[in-house]
C-alpha cells in the first residue's frame, strides 16, 4: 500500500504541474486533490497503521479484551480514509475534464 500511495501522490503532482500549464481553477483543483493524497499517507502512518501492526500480533487463542473496540476503531478510521480518498479522486478527475 505505501508503494501505491506514493505513486498516487506522484502522479497527481505530475497532473498538477505537467498537464496544467497555468494557475487557473483545474491545477488548484489537481494541487488540493495531491495535498489531500500527501494528508492520507500521513493519516494512515499515524492512525491506521498502528492498529494494524497490533493486530497483526494477536493470535486467535489469546485476543485482548479490547479487540472489539480496536477493530471498530479501525474500521472508522478507514471509512474516514477512504471517504478523503475518494473526495481527492474526484478533485483530480475534476480538473482534467
Amino acid at each position: 500500500m505505501p508503494f501505491w500511495y506514493a505513486l498516487t501522490l506522484l502522479l497527481s503532482l505530475a497532473v498538477t504541474f505537467i498537464a496544467h500549464s497555468t494557475w487557473g481553477k483545474p491545477r488548484w483543483l489537481a494541487l488540493s486533490a495531491a495535498a489531500l493524497f500527501a494528508a492520507m499517507i500521513v493519516y494512515s502512518l499515524l492512525l491506521p497503521v498502528p492498529i494494524n501492526d497490533q493486530i497483526a500480533r494477536w493470535k486467535p487463542d489469546s485476543l485482548p479484551s479490547n479487540w472489539r473496540a480496536l477493530r471498530q476503531r479501525w474500521d472508522t478510521l478507514h471509512a474516514i480514509r477512504i471517504s478523503v480518498l475518494t473526495f481527492a479522486l474526484i478533485l483530480l478527475i475534476a480538473s482534467c475534464v
